[in-house]
């Protein structure tokens, strides 16, 4: 009897466990989920607009859509995946509502940081 009522603690603290996850994973923006861990940024942005409806505006040659990108992991928060993702590559994003805007990083001012 001892070793049902230990499994069934054990159980619901992990299902516990799981809610909780998700639910401040709601919380903080949408999931998105990846089958691969290494995909061109053309099919990254694929699946981001299709599991979010979050649809992308840049410039053709802002990068190359090509390149491959190595994830360490299945599941990102959407901002944790652009900021992840565009930094690797120097471009900026802004998101409004629904459209995400990229471009390209400004570089750092030298002279004006070197003035503290």
């Amino acid at each position: 009897m001892g070793a049902i009522r230990s499994l069934l603690k054990t159980g619901l603290s992990g299902i516990f466990c799981l809610v909780s996850t998700v639910l401040s994973a709601q919380q903080s923006g949408p999931v998105i989920r990846f089958q691969h861990r290494e995909v061109t940024l053309a099919k990254a942005l694929k699946v981001v607009s299709e599991q979010t409806d979050i649809e992308f505006s840049y410039v053709e040659t802002l990068f190359d859509k090509e390149q491959v990108i190595a994830l360490n992991k299945e599941v990102y928060i959407l901002e944790e995946f652009l900021d992840l993702v565009f930094k690797l590559i120097r471009v900026t994003w802004t998101r409004r509502n629904d459209l995400v805007i990229l471009s390209k990083e400004k570089p750092v001012d030298r002279k004006k940081k070197s003035n503290h």
